[in-house]
């Protein structure tokens, strides 16, 4: 398996980072006798034999490499796959703490890290990616929250968000838009970022019923100004 694997990256080229990565934290795992690509390439899946002693370990240290990979902030895609329900029926607490990132709970993220952390060395070894993550995500939240139609963000509002001092709020603002997360413009002036796009990301059921209001909004403006115009038209009717 691994040395198929080894040929589809360098003899065929179809494998791609995401996939080399993967297999080799596979392969690094206790208990795993080969680990390959599947599928057409270029993206997909991976596929690996472990022994089934170990694979309540090589799940769990596999979805903690997941959370901490460097470019995965869609946290609700990973909480929904496989890998996510099978943590939340064998390792609950921490499927509880990376279920703070879904909301960017910065507040509880802290309450349960300090919990976990004893239990999960590598999450105190990776504090400072796990904290950047967390405000990345109060960030998006925030955002996610506020009227589309006038999307601009205090400086102020994002550190209460973020649980962070204020002078750091506008390098979190320069890293979510590097990581091409938003869209917008900063205005350091009046310390604030207006934000004209977020990324698409998958919601869970209360980020669903906030969309959800944000649609009865929009309807609500949307009638209101059919409804203008339709006594405009009548309006300018009667005067003829």
């Amino acid at each position: 398996m691994n040395e198929s694997h080894i040929s589809l990256r360098d003899d065929y080229e179809v494998t791609g980072k995401e996939l080399d990565t993967l297999v080799n934290l596979a392969c690094n795992q206790e208990g795993v006798i080969g680990s390959r690509m599947t599928g057409a390439g270029f993206g997909g899946c991976t596929v690996s034999i472990v022994k089934e002693e170990n694979i309540e370990e090589f799940t769990k240290n596999i979805a903690i490499a997941c959370f901490l990979g460097s470019k995965n902030y869609n946290f609700g895609e990973t909480l929904q796959s496989q890998v996510g329900i099978y943590m939340k029926e064998k390792f609950t607490s921490l499927y509880q703490f990376f279920s703070t990132f879904e909301n960017g709970d910065v507040k509880l993220f802290k309450q349960i890290l300090n919990k976990v952390e004893e239990e999960y060395p590598i999450l105190k070894q990776n504090q400072t990616i796990l904290y950047e993550k967390i405000r990345v995500m109060a960030l998006l939240e925030l955002a996610f929250h506020t009227d589309a139609s006038n999307r601009t963000l205090s400086f102020e509002a994002i550190a209460k968000a973020a649980d962070m001092d204020l002078n750091e709020v506008e390098l979190l603002i320069m890293r979510v838009l590097s990581l091409g997360l938003i869209k917008g413009k900063i205005n350091q002036i009046n310390q604030t970022v207006t934000i004209t796009w977020i990324i698409p990301r998958i919601l869970n059921k209360e980020q669903i019923g906030t969309l959800a209001k944000q649609f009865e909004h929009w309807d609500h403006i949307i009638s209101k100004a059919l409804d203008d115009i339709n006594k405009g038209e009548l309006e300018e009717a009667c005067n003829e």
